[in-house]
């Protein structure tokens, strides 16, 4: 008996991809394919299925009732597709041809060379990008990473799963040649200028939420991206600013001229994730984030308690709820 597709496969991928990216454009450049043959394919597929997908009266372009419903049973049909094939290589003892991986900033320079080494066996190919969280969320959801280690997505992605990894505390860190007196934050913001991590970053928004909880607003000032940055900005006396363990040891080459002491007044902490495409990776993400652990607590944690000797376990750890 032969079976035949009422419409090739490959088109409900373009479908997906226009979908997750929100743009064929986006899409067409993602698939290396044209703007007019990523159009032509989704024309041909809804003639196919007799519906409309997306309504291209609108500016952007919005996805139909009909476009929602091919759209969920496409994508679960990917990650099918997917799972099968890890689950073939995994049985057949072979590598997987190509890991796509996305590791946050203040993880990869950190214990991003260990994690490398030892995961580097799985696939034939391994790619590894790093970046902000933001950037991670975006690379999973558009099916460009198959795995990111990252902070948390505030809202959740449809048919993405997140593992625990990592709690760690927020921090002070202070210029060495800072001396002066400061019994808390309110003090401390008067006295000193607030260096920001960029609104762009989840960290950023983290600290600038939890100073409005305080009722404390630092006037405006230097903000940026990175950990590197910005603990180069307070170890050179600029001000201090909010960051928590792994992004001091992130900006390891400061850390002479830096101070760091705990946060006063109540904790708030910045949690890691091993972020995926639920089902598609089989075991593998447990795996990751199993070594992941070790290689945070046998090796990054031992590190940076050499700058900052009182952390403890609730300033940084792997077994949280």
């Amino acid at each position: 008996m032969r079976y035949q597709l009422p419409f090739d496969p490959k088109v409900l991928a373009i479908f997906v991809a226009i979908v997750e990216t929100r743009s064929m454009s986006d899409a067409a450049k993602k698939l290396a394919m044209t703007q007019s043959a990523v159009s032509q394919a989704v024309k041909l597929l809804e003639t196919e299925l007799g519906v409309t997908l997306l309504d291209r009266s609108m500016r952007p372009m919005r996805i139909t009732t009909a476009g929602n419903t091919v759209y969920a049973s496409a994508s679960r049909w990917l990650s099918e597709m997917t799972a099968l094939r890890n689950q073939l290589c995994s049985a057949n003892a072979k590598r997987m041809p190509l890991l796509r991986c996305g590791l946050v900033d203040s993880f990869a320079s950190t214990g991003g060379p260990s994690l490398i080494k030892s995961i580097a066996h799985r696939a034939e190919n391994l790619r590894v990008i790093s970046g902000v969280s933001p950037i991670m969320w975006e690379g999973v959801r558009n099916r460009e990473l198959d795995l990111a280690i990252t902070m948390p997505s505030p809202t959740p992605i449809p048919g993405v799963s997140q593992f625990p990894l990592l709690r760690e505390a927020y921090v002070l860190a202070l210029p060495k040649s800072f001396d002066g007196e400061y019994k808390d934050l309110k003090t401390l913001v008067q006295s000193l200028a607030f260096i920001r991590y960029s609104g762009r970053t989840p960290s950023g928004t983290e600290a600038e939420n939890y100073l409005k909880w305080l009722r404390l607003l630092p006037g405006p000032g230097l903000e940026f991206d990175t950990a590197d940055a910005v603990l180069s900005m307070v170890a050179s006396g600029l001000g201090w600013t909010m960051t928590t363990p792994l992004c001091l040891l992130q900006a390891r080459s400061h850390l002479a001229k830096v101070r760091c002491v705990p946060l006063p007044g109540p904790a708030v902490y910045r949690q890691l994730v091993i972020m995926c495409r639920l089902g598609e990776l089989m075991k593998l993400p447990e795996e990751v984030a199993a070594i992941a652990k070790r290689i945070l607590m046998e090796e990054s944690f031992r590190e940076i308690s050499q700058y900052a000797p009182w952390l403890r376990d609730e300033h940084f750890s792997c077994e949280y709820q």
